[in-house]
């Protein structure tokens, strides 16, 4: 059988018609990464299940735009691949906002300020 241009028109329009519910089904899951391993703000819990402070904004952000989540556990560095090779749509783990993170990460603005710092003995050698 030898295709003509027509013919495979026919058949691309036919695997578009095709994987039309598949992309549509896909659209209605959020794909978040996590490292669950900052409590409250992510972790999992005895039965496995993601919990915490993210784990309900995230949850609360897919459900207000029709959506569900479905949460992976991944590396701490390995949410930053993740999300620029798009196999996640979003990272949760309470992220810093860094410079060099904004040259390849989009981020929301900020809903925590840890305003971060290092406590020290007293008497301690460490003065800055």
């Amino acid at each position: 059988m030898s295709f003509t241009r027509r013919n495979l028109l026919l058949l691309a329009a036919a695997i578009g018609i095709a994987a039309g519910p598949a992309t549509a089904y896909a659209a209605d899951v959020l794909n978040v990464g996590a490292y669950p391993t900052n409590p409250p703000f992510e972790y999992k819990n005895e039965s496995g299940t993601f919990e915490g402070f993210e784990v309900d904004i995230v949850n609360e952000a897919a459900k207000r735009i029709g959506m569900t989540t479905d949460i992976a556990d991944l590396g701490f560095q390995a949410l930053f691949a993740a999300t620029t090779s798009k196999r996640i749509d979003v990272a949760i783990s309470s992220i810093t906002i860094t410079a060099e993170r904004l040259k390849s990460q989009s981020f929301t603005q900020p809903y925590y300020d840890s305003d971060m710092g290092i406590a020290t003995k007293t008497d301690s050698p460490i003065k800055a």
